[in-house]
């Protein structure tokens, strides 16, 4: 639980910094973008510690974990496909 309120916290104060730094407009859910957030942030500490309890020394974490990495975003629901995106910098 310290993992998951830790990482709950930093994403809180990223979405203040992006929302009265940088005046970026995050919409009017903040309680559904709150929930995402908690879910997302117990999946991954989840996961996290699932590979801690599965693999028997830090090697073999070290090992494994930069190829856990790459998968954590799909996790989130945060890939999208080519073209969903624009870029007005053309």
């Amino acid at each position: 639980m310290y993992s998951s309120f830790i990482g709950i916290l930093q994403m809180m104060v990223v979405f203040m910094i992006f929302r009265y730094g940088f005046g970026f407009d995050l919409g009017d859910g903040y309680s559904l973008l709150l929930m995402v957030v908690v879910i997302y942030t117990l999946t991954i500490v989840a996961l996290s510690m699932l590979m801690v309890g599965i693999l028997q020394s830090p090697e073999q974490f070290d090992t494994l974990f930069p190829s856990i990495i790459p998968i954590m975003p799909l996790i989130s629901g945060v890939y999208m496909p080519s073209g969903t995106i624009t870029n007005p910098f053309r």
